[in-house]
């Protein structure tokens, strides 16, 4: 029995060590690293009132896909999943807490700094696991590209005075 605990002592020294390696390996590559190649995209509110959320809701909103509150990603939606049940099927505009919700739920797809390689977009296109299929059938596909121009800023630019 010593042994055995002597030998599990020394494989977690050993993988402390490995890891201490390793990190210290990391974090000397860190100094060559450009931040700005790590910043996430910080998408315009106002467009996203205007056209992403609409887009998305209508695209991904139904109920047997996001809109249920038991997935990851949900999304309201007028005449679909509402936060009041009895708004539900009803054409009354989002509430504030839902256009809240929503912005919230998207922005928790939004994990590379480039718009094609979110999870949000990859997942839409097939190219990630997505119970529903493929939504959109190419990058160059409008709503796509529309989605990829708000990540990005470029819509929000072209609304600008």
């Amino acid at each position: 029995m010593a042994f055995g605990a002597t030998r599990a002592q020394g494989q977690r020294t050993r993988l402390g060590v490995l890891l201490t390696a390793a990190l210290a390996v990391c974090l000397g590559c860190a100094d060559h690293l450009e931040p700005a190649a790590f910043a996430l995209p910080t998408p315009d509110r106002a467009t996203f009132e205007l056209d992403t959320g609409p887009l998305l809701a209508t695209r991904c909103g139904d109920a047997l896909c996001h809109g249920r509150p038991d997935r990851p990603f949900v999304l309201y939606s007028v005449g679909r999943h509402r936060l009041d049940p009895a708004q539900t099927f009803l054409s009354t505009p989002l509430s504030q807490q839902e256009r809240d919700r929503n912005f919230a739920s998207t922005l928790g797809f939004l994990d590379h700094p480039t718009a094609h390689h979110t999870t949000l977009l990859r997942k839409a296109l097939g190219q990630l696991g997505h119970k529903g299929g493929v939504v959109f059938e190419a990058p160059s596909d409008p709503p796509v590209q529309a989605i990829a121009a708000w990540l990005t800023g470029e819509t929000a630019r072209r609304r600008a005075p």
